[in-house]
Parts: structure tokens; sequence; C-alpha cells
């Protein structure tokens, strides 16, 4: 800000020295001549200021296209002509009354010298495209180079007045008798053919400042050939034409001249400049495509999250990068390549013939990245037999191999039936544009992973919802025994099961069962099993025959391998009497008098036998159960629970936590049991469902 404040201050300075200049030289001038000397001396301090600012470091139109630019500049300068050939025309018609022309006007004067100067902002604007330096250096040599030729214009116009009126004093006569005073017109003529050769000295080494060139493409290119030429033209046609503007003012002559001298330096210099790089703008132009392919896979990258809609740009953007007829990828799964997007003229030949690349396939190492670049497939053993099918006269094959952390996805491939279609350049780029399709496709992956993952994940809670709502709800109501149970998953969802059926006022069954596996399959057929024991328990009361029936179930409806463990009790409140058989399940446990006694049976898994070897096998055992006993029903997730060691809960360990409960309610019984299973693989994933229900007699 400060630094924008001095500058500011400086132009004040300047503007004032230069008023104070006119006003003492209008001083000078006594005859009525001496108007022309005042405009001249405005006409000098109003160019002085223009070329002032034109020596800001500030470039103006800057944010507009280039082209736009160059048709900007090619408009101003036609009006600049335009208006300076009419007021040359005008001059020679009016040549004897030109002194009173020039006080008429000095306004169109003014005029003239701003689109002038708008003129050489214009060249600045060009100039300063990717500019060192040294840029704006010698860009105001310029500028001070055509100062000092007005500044000699205004001494020479001074010194020929004061010679004309004999003003012979103070700083003029010093100057006079110094041999400065130029006595003649070809003085005047020879200083201004040095000048001249010094503004296009400097002007030529502006004119090397031609970088924006390398930003058109081709097209671009051609235009603006014509475009330039004919600015140099009319430069050219402007510089000639001044001579008639002097004989007006000589300020605005040698201002104008200046001006249209450098225009036609730098237009000349970017007309030859333009011209040579014209073979070369093909190669601008495909980096541009190679640059914006790019950008559009980035945007791809982070847009697309569908494999195959991501291969088929991507197969496009191949195409358009190396310059392919065709291309296509290859995606490797379960040892086997597909093709999900091929773009191009030939894609039923290459979806057809894909196969006969193998040899290509080979010659990628499992763990290396690389590219392979056949210019003659004819010629080449490993594209051969490829080519035949495609194309019998030859053609040119570029392949990639696509991985992602060493990990092989698959390929990219990209034919040309022209051979040495494909330079050596263009073997990084083909590369560089494979890795990012590969990190492309492993997004897309991940991210289509996660969403299944999320959607398997909403499935399991739907699928837990729904088995717990499986559980019971409520106690049984009776005043003879308290029961009660609870089941942990190691999953979301799992194949364990309790349940009490209220079957009349005075029975109740209790059933424990553990389907074989875990997960969505154990807890369905689980779920089937249960609906079967419901069925069943009020019309058989024999634990005996509903396990057999039940068994019959399993067989017809269980996948093949699939089996179920299970203990059905029948439980009669009024005699407090329990009936109960155990299919492979766990023994029942009772507790009295604080011992813990493990109540066996025979009987072997649900599934695992035909019908009549199945009920031959299972034995049903009746109790009589006491106030303040104790029964519990569990699975073998209890006892067989791992910690972080690998080391099992054991029946041990259960029965002397069971041996501390005896006089507990049912609730603290079940609390306590999960609270040891917990703390005991804490740290570790739950091996199994826990499921325990206990029955104690209250009165």
């Amino acid at each position: 800000m400060k630094k924008q404040h001095t500058r500011k201050r400086t132009f004040l300075y300047i503007f004032a020295a230069l008023l104070l200049i006119t006003i003492g030289s209008a001083a000078m001038v006594k005859s009525f001549t001496g108007f022309v000397s005042i405009n001249e001396m405005l006409l000098f301090q109003i160019f002085t200021v223009l070329l002032y600012v034109a020596g800001y470091h500030r470039v103006w139109f800057s944010r507009i296209s280039l082209m736009k630019r160059l048709l900007m500049m090619g408009g101003v300068l036609v009006i600049f002509w335009i208006l300076v050939d009419r007021v040359s025309s005008f001059i020679m018609l009016q040549a004897d009354e030109v002194h009173n022309i020039a006080n008429e006007y000095v306004f169109i004067l003014i005029l003239v010298g701003f689109l002038g100067w708008i003129v050489l902002q214009f060249c600045k604007n060009l100039i300063f495209v990717q500019q060192s330096k040294s840029t704006l250096t010698m860009f105001r040599v310029l500028l001070v180079v055509v100062f000092i030729r007005i500044l000699a214009v205004v001494i020479y116009t001074h010194m020929h007045l004061a010679e004309t009126m004999n003003i012979h004093s103070g700083v003029l006569d010093s100057v006079s008798n110094s041999g400065f005073m130029l006595d003649d017109n070809m003085d005047f003529v020879s200083a201004g053919n040095i000048f001249t050769i010094l503004i296009v000295s400097v002007a030529v080494i502006n004119a090397f400042r031609v970088k924006w060139i390398h930003y058109l493409g081709k097209g671009d290119k051609v235009i603006s050939l014509f475009l330039v030429a004919f600015f140099a033209v009319i430069a050219g046609d402007i510089s000639g034409s001044t001579s008639d503007l002097t004989n007006m003012s000589q300020m605005a002559g040698a201002f104008v001249h200046s001006i249209a001298l450098i225009a036609l330096v730098y237009t000349s210099v970017a007309v030859v400049a333009i011209f040579f790089l014209l073979p070369s703008a093909g190669i601008m132009d495909k980096k541009m495509r190679e640059l914006k392919s790019f950008q559009d896979l980035s945007s791809t990258i982070g847009s697309i999250f569908e494999t195959d809609l991501l291969c088929k740009k991507a197969v496009r953007l191949a195409a358009e990068i190396s310059g392919s007829d065709t291309a296509w990828i290859e995606l490797y799964a379960n040892n086997s390549y597909t093709i999900p997007a091929a773009y191009g003229k030939h894609i039923a030949n290459v979806e057809k013939h894909a196969v006969e690349l193998q040899a290509i396939r080979n010659d990628f190492s499992a763990d290396t990245k690389g590219i392979i670049l056949i210019n003659d497939w004819t010629k080449d053993k490993r594209a051969r037999p490829f080519g035949r099918k495609i194309h019998k006269k030859g053609g040119s094959l570029i392949a990639s191999a696509l991985f992602h952390k060493d990990k092989k996805i698959g390929y990219i491939y990209g034919i040309t039936l022209h051979k040495y279609g494909f330079t050596d350049e263009i073997k990084g780029l083909f590369e560089a544009f494979a890795y990012q399709i590969a990190v492309a496709l492993e997004n897309a992956n991940l991210v289509q992973l996660t969403i299944e993952q999320q959607i398997f994940r909403e499935e399991l809670r739907v699928a837990h919802d729904a088995q717990m709502r499986l559980l019971p709800r409520s106690k049984p109501l009776t005043s003879i025994a308290d029961i009660d149970g609870f089941c942990m998953t190691a999953n979301e969802i799992g194949g364990d099961l309790y349940d009490f059926i209220s079957v009349s006022d005075d029975r109740i069954d209790l059933f424990v069962g553990d389907v074989s596996g875990k997960g969505a399959s154990a807890a369905f057929y689980m779920a089937e099993l249960k609906g079967v024991l419901l069925a069943l328990a009020h019309y058989v009361d024999s634990p005996v025959e509903i396990l057999s029936q039940a068994n019959s179930f399993v067989r017809k409806n269980f996948e093949p391998g699939m089996f179920a463990t299970m203990a059905y009790t029948v439980f009669i409140p009024s005699k407090k009497v329990i009936r109960f058989a155990r299919a492979g399940h766990p023994p029942l446990i009772i507790i009295r008098d604080g011992s813990v006694r493990m109540i066996e049976s025979a009987g072997m898994g649900l599934g695992l036998a035909q019908e009549k070897e199945f009920k031959d096998t299972l034995e049903e055992k009746e109790l009589s159960l006491e106030k303040d006993d104790m029964m519990i029903i569990y699975t073998d997730g209890i006892t067989e629970a791992r910690n972080l060691h690998d080391e099992e809960y054991g029946e041990d360990a259960f029965v002397e936590l069971l041996q501390g409960c005896a006089d507990m309610r049912t609730e603290e019984v079940l609390k306590k049991i999960r609270s040891a299973i917990g703390e005991f693989s804490s740290g570790t994933q739950r091996h199994d469902d826990v499921t325990a229900v206990v029955l104690r007699i209250m009165s």
C-alpha cells in the first residue's frame, strides 16, 4: 500500500513539473505564432504522462484470451490507421494554413496520440506473456527512448522559435552557443533518423518476447499469421504517413511515428515466428489434448465409481491420448480376462481375437509394471497372430499393464492400422495414463465394496432384529417357578435359539437349540425349526416324539451336512416335574443345596441319522424338583468361549461359577454368566453364540 502511494506522489510531481514547463514556455513566446509552441508543449505533457503510465508493471487485458486480445488490437489499430490517414489527407489539402489548423485540431492530435498509446498497451500485453525479470526493464528502456525523441522535438521547436524571434538569453543562448542548435531542417531529419534507428533496435529486443505464440493451437496460429501480417502492413502504412502529420505537429508526428515503428517491428517479428512455428503447431494441439484428457480422467476418478461406466470413459480417453483407432481394457479376475469396454472402429474384431494377445500378456511380469510398443505387428511374433486377424497389411499396437500396489488388475491396449503410428514419446504418457486408470478402477472397486458392505451390514441388522423378535419377550406366568433366559450371537445373527411355550395352564415347554454354523443360514434354519416345534408342542407331549419329528424335518429341509443340537424339556408346575430329552446337546445342570450336578441322557444331533435310528438313540428322563432347586440349559458357546490365549472357558470354570449362584434369582444368574463370559473373552472375536435358560423353583 505504501509503495502505491509513493508511485501516485511521483506521478503528481511529474505532472506538476510538466505543467510548469508549459506555463514557462508560454511566457517565453510573445507573438501569435507562439501558440504553436504552447500546443506542442501541451502535447509533450500529455504524451509524457501516457508513456509514464505505460511504464507501470500492470498489464491490461491479461484475463482475456489471446485471440480476443489480437482482435481487439486489430480493431484499435485500424481506427488508429484511419484517423492518422484522415488527418494527414486534410493537412495536405490545407497546407497553406497549417499553423491555424494545428490550433483548431489539437484535440484530434491528442485523440490520435491516445489511440497510439492503446496500441502500445496491446503490444505490451503480448510482450509480457510469461515475462522474465528483464522484460519490464527492456520495455521501460524502449519508453525512455521514445520520451527522449519527443523531448528532442520540444528542444528543437523552442530553439527554432527562439532563433526566429531573436530570443538569445539565459539557457537558450548557452545552448545555441554550444553548437547544439539545429540550424536547418536537414539537421533535424538526421537526428530523427538516429532516433528511428534507436527505437527500432530496442523494439527488436522487445519483439523477441513472442512466447504467447506457443499457447495457440494450430488453427489459431493460422488465423494469427494472417491477422498479424495485416497488422504489420497497417503499422507500416502509419509510419509512412506521419510525415504529413509532422507538418501540423512535430510532437504528434514523432510520437505517432514511434508507436507505429514499435508496432511494425513487433508484428513483423511475430509474423516470422508464427511462420516458422506453424509446422510444429500440431504438437502443441496434441499436448493440449493430452492435458485435457488427463483433466477429464481426474474428474472421472472423482465422479464415477461404477466400473463399467469408468472403463467406457477410460478407453475413449486412451484413444484420444495415444491417437489410436481402437482402445480397450482387459480386466483380470478369477484367472481369466474380460473386456468390459472398447472404443473405436474395430471393436468386434478386437473382442473376437483378443485371446491372440496371450504372448503380449506373458511379456508383462507378474510383479512388474511396464509398457509394450509395437510399430509394425507383421514383424513382431508376439502381436503377429492378433495382427493378422485385424489387418494383414500391418499396424501398430501399444499396451500397458494395469497395476495397483503390485496387484495386477488387467491391461489397456490401443491399436492403429498404420505402421509406425505411435512415437516413443507416447510410451511414458500412456503408462502414466494406465496408472491413473488402475487407481480409478481400484477406487471404484473399493467404493463398490464399501457400498456392498454397508448394504450387507444393514441387512444383517434387519436380520438380527428379526431374530431377536423370535426370542421370548416375557417370562412364563407361574407362581411355582421363575423362568428366564438370554441369547448372545457371535455375529449380528446366529444359530442359537431358546423359547418358552405355554402349552396349557399346567405345562410349559422349554427348549434350547444350536444349529451348526453361524450367520444368516444358521439363523434361517433355526427360525424354521422353531416354527415346527411350536406346532408340535400343542399336539405331542413327549420330548422324544417332538425331537424325532423335528429330526425328520431337518433331514428333509436342511442342506446336506447341516444339523442341530437341542435340549427339549416339558415342565409340569403342579407336580414340579420335568421330562427332558437331549439331541446331542450339552447336559442339563441341576443346582440343589449348593451342589452342581450334570444330568445327561443319550441322543444324537438332529439331522444326523434316519428317523428310526435317531429315535432309538434318544433317551427321555424325568426329574422331580424341590423348592430352591435350579435347572440350567445352555449351549456349548459358554464352555467353549475362548480368551486371547485361545484357551477355552471349560466346564469346570462354569460349574465353579454356578456354585456361587445357588441363592440368586434367575436374572442375577444370567447376568453373572454373561459377565463372566464377556470378561473371559474380552479383546477377542466371540467364538460362538452363547445361550442359557434358567428355571428356579420358588415354592
